[in-house]
């Protein structure tokens, strides 16, 4: 009696689980091992989400295949919550539990007294961490939606924000963005807002939407400059930029080897003295880390890079070089005079090498796909190609575009109509011309390869299409993937 006395105090000990044991019972020991069980689970460690069960189910191996399975109790014991279940199988609710829980399994035999353990865990997730956020204008509030799989159906969280915390995120929502760059050492992926309110752009835990803090803190005064209106913003290595409607851009920078974290400037960037007026910043999806970030300069009309692989230089800007041999009647990234960049974004990124792809319109409103690729080591450009654009009747002030990160199609939307272009036979085809309003948004499930993209309507409706390299080879249009409505107007979406 005093061994087992011992054995379980170490028990206790080990598991830190005092307050499971307070069995007093005197029991006949006389026949220990006959009833021997061992007790296993499929999995160990339970993954159920925020405010679901977790449920253990064990699979028990008997000594003695003719024993009254009757005779032995169960305990689910987890730190800091003592016995939640005395059942065989348990499915117990932690509630507001959002982390990691560790227990053990005491099974007991009534008769001897004898008792087997075994370690189970439980790290709860959030249903909220993968899918797709639909930012929307619900009349002025911002409005984060989000449609996301559950038991392999689409289901959507209206107002989620205001749903999860009882209150509203902001107003004037603009556009949203994710990125692997927080202000602190290994902080999470960021899921950033930006609205034109009193309350100012923020930034959110992408996995609870819980907030982090504003854009206005990040700045070096604690405020953002004065007639800053943030529309883009791009992520890197040792650097990230922010810029403002009027083109005017601001940088900070990182050092991962010494957790050394600037704020943003409050001065805009310069390049020869001149403040740049940036139009397009060009970073590549946030599992896809690239080694410097490209720009584009609208005064000068020509792409170039912040520098960010290294923190000694981060944050220097710097011209991209032509190729040593430069192709016919094909203008360079360097020097693009004479065209206006209707739309620029980055496709088949790597960490030293990435493609740019472009619409440009000449002088004589004539419109071209052009693209080049850029090599991070040397900031050199190859490959540049130039081909007449064939659907330019379809481009207006307010079409939206959309080129796929891994695949030769552009998406077009004018109005109500949405086209793919194929880039490679340059031929427009229509996906969906119908739709019951205007398409203010687009884009698309990098992660899975393109294979579908997000559209949101003026109306607020929102559509999942799939967009699959089987679709197009097959020439017919399937039915959505999913269809669904949030208040408001859909402004921007994302899939993370």
């Amino acid at each position: 009696m005093r061994i087992n006395k011992l054995l379980y105090g170490i028990l206790i000990a080990v598991f830190g689980f005092s307050s499971c044991y307070d069995d007093k019972g005197n029991y006949d020991y006389k026949e220990l091992g006959v009833n021997d069980i061992t007790i296993s689970f499929k999995s160990y460690t339970v993954t159920p989400f925020y405010g679901e069960p977790a449920i253990f189910v064990p699979i028990i191996k008997y000594a003695n295949n003719e024993v009254d399975t009757t005779i032995y109790k169960f305990e689910y014991c987890f730190e800091k919550y003592g016995v939640v279940c005395t059942e065989r199988n348990m499915n117990y609710v932690f509630q507001g539990e959002t982390g990691s829980v560790s227990g053990i399994v005491i099974a007991t035999d009534t008769t001897t007294g004898k008792k087997w353990y075994q370690s189970v865990s439980v790290s709860y997730q959030s249903p909220y961490e993968k899918g797709w956020i639909v930012l929307s204008d619900d009349g002025g509030k911002s409005r984060l939606n989000m449609i996301r799989l559950r038991n392999d159906e689409y289901l959507t969280d209206q107002k989620l924000y205001t749903t999860l915390y009882g209150e509203d995120l902001g107003t004037q929502p603009y556009r949203l963005f994710l990125n692997t760059k927080g202000m602190s050492w290994n902080e999470n992926k960021e899921l950033r807002v930006l609205q034109y309110g009193p309350e100012g752009s923020v930034s959110l835990n992408p996995k609870n939407l819980e907030k982090t803090k504003t854009l206005a803190s990040e700045f070096a005064s604690g405020e953002e400059p004065d007639g800053l209106k943030p529309v883009t913003m791009g992520f890197s290595a040792n650097a990230a930029v922010v810029v403002g409607d009027k083109g005017d851009m601001y940088t900070r920078t990182y050092n991962n080897d010494k957790l050394n974290y600037s704020m943003f400037v409050d001065i805009p960037m310069k390049y020869n003295n001149r403040i740049l007026d940036i139009q397009y910043v060009l970073t590549d999806h946030p599992i896809q880390t690239m080694y410097n970030i490209i720009i584009y300069d609208r005064a000068t009309q020509r792409f170039m890079t912040i520098y960010a692989a290294a923190y000694y230089y981060a944050g220097t800007p710097s011209v991209l070089n032509p190729p040593v041999v430069l192709p016919p009647n094909i203008p360079t990234p360097n020097k693009l005079t004479g065209y206006e960049n209707l739309y620029s974004q980055l496709f088949n990124t790597s960490y030293y090498e990435t493609g740019v792809f472009a619409l440009l319109k000449n002088e004589e409103g004539k419109i071209f796909a052009y693209s080049f690729s850029y090599d991070t080591g040397d900031d050199v450009c190859t490959a540049l190609s130039m081909s007449e654009f064939t659907a330019s009747d379809k481009v207006n002030e307010n079409t939206k575009f959309h080129r796929l990160r891994s695949r030769p199609y552009l998406f077009i939307a004018t109005g109500s109509a949405l086209y793919y272009y194929d880039l490679n036979t340059n031929i427009a085809y229509p996906y969906k011309t119908d739709f019951s309003g205007n398409i203010t948004c687009i884009e698309s499930d990098y992660i899975n390869k393109d294979s579908a993209v997000g559209i949101g309507l003026d109306n607020g409706e929102f559509y999942l299409l799939d967009v699959s390299e089987d679709v197009f080879m097959s020439g017919q249009i399937p039915e959505p993937i999913y269809h669904t409505k949030v208040a408001g107007k859909v402004v921007d979406c994302l899939c993370k």
